[in-house]
Formats: C-alpha cells, sequence, structure tokens
C-alpha cells in the first residue's frame, strides 16, 4: 500500500515544486538575474546538466522540495558580498524586481491549478445527474401521483 500512495503523491509533488521554482526561474531571468543551479529536490544529485547560460539544472535524491540558487547567494547575509560581486545578482535588483522573482513561484503555483482544472473540465466535462426516476416506491405519493419510472422531471410546483 505504501508504493500505491508514495509514487503518486511524488510524483504531484515533484510537478508542483518544478513549476514552483520555475516561476522563479523564469521571472529571475526576464530580470536580468544570473542563477547558478536549479534544483528539484535536496541532497545528493541523481543527474542534472548544465544549459547555456551556466545554470545547473538537477535533480536530486530527496523530493520533497527545491530551489533556485542565484549568483550572489550564498546565505542568508549575503547581501553585502553581492553589492561587491555581480551586477546581474539577485540582490543588485530594485525592490520591485525582487518582489517579483519572489512571488513568482507561488503565482506560477495557481496558473498550475488552473490549467489542471481546465484541462480536467475540457476531457471530463461537468459531471450532472439527469432528473429521471429510477425507481418508485410502492404505496408511496409518487406512485399516487402517477409518477412512472423513466419519468423526466421538468418543473416542481
Amino acid at each position: 500500500n505504501i508504493v500505491i500512495y508514495t509514487l503518486p503523491f511524488l510524483f504531484v509533488l515533484t510537478t508542483v515544486v518544478f513549476f514552483h521554482e520555475l516561476g522563479h526561474f523564469l521571472v529571475a531571468r526576464i530580470n536580468k538575474v544570473d542563477v547558478e543551479s536549479f534544483s528539484v529536490g535536496f541532497g545528493k544529485e541523481i543527474f542534472g546538466f548544465f544549459d547555456k547560460k551556466g545554470t545547473r539544472w538537477k535533480f536530486c535524491w530527496i523530493p520533497l522540495g527545491g530551489y533556485v540558487k542565484f549568483v550572489d547567494d550564498s546565505d542568508p547575509t549575503s547581501k553585502e558580498q553581492a553589492l561587491n560581486g555581480s551586477k546581474n545578482g539577485f540582490h543588485t535588483k530594485s525592490l520591485f524586481a525582487k518582489s517579483m522573482i519572489v512571488s513568482a513561484g507561488p503565482i506560477a503555483n495557481f496558473v498550475l491549478a488552473v490549467f489542471i482544472f481546465a484541462g480536467l473540465y475540457t476531457l471530463n466535462g461537468k459531471t450532472s445527474v439527469l432528473p429521471i426516476v429510477e425507481a418508485v416506491e410502492q404505496d408511496s405519493p409518487a406512485m399516487d401521483g402517477g409518477i412512472l419510472i423513466n419519468d423526466r422531471i421538468v418543473e416542481i410546483q
């Protein structure tokens, strides 16, 4: 049973984490922030690759989160280092740009949810129950009123 529930859970979580981090990543790139690494998962790397801008894309063993690491973001006190470092670092950007980068992850999750529900409604449609009588009990008010099996209810007065 643990495999039946764990694997789908990890698949869904990994998908949500990927899109969340992709939101941060894309808005960072739009704002010309250099990205050192994009990781889905934590711990030791399973596999990865470098893109043409030098970002390391990697998938790690513990699939319970992820992160996007900017070139000047070594630790919470890295702002001072950033001011002496890259001009394309996260800490050198305006407050508006940093706010957009930080908020892009949750916004990406919201957009993902919209697309998932739109896809579900497109493929499955809206479930509805037709107002057709399936059974009439003996000596019931419905039977006394003349309602028969397969009658369609069109109006209630």
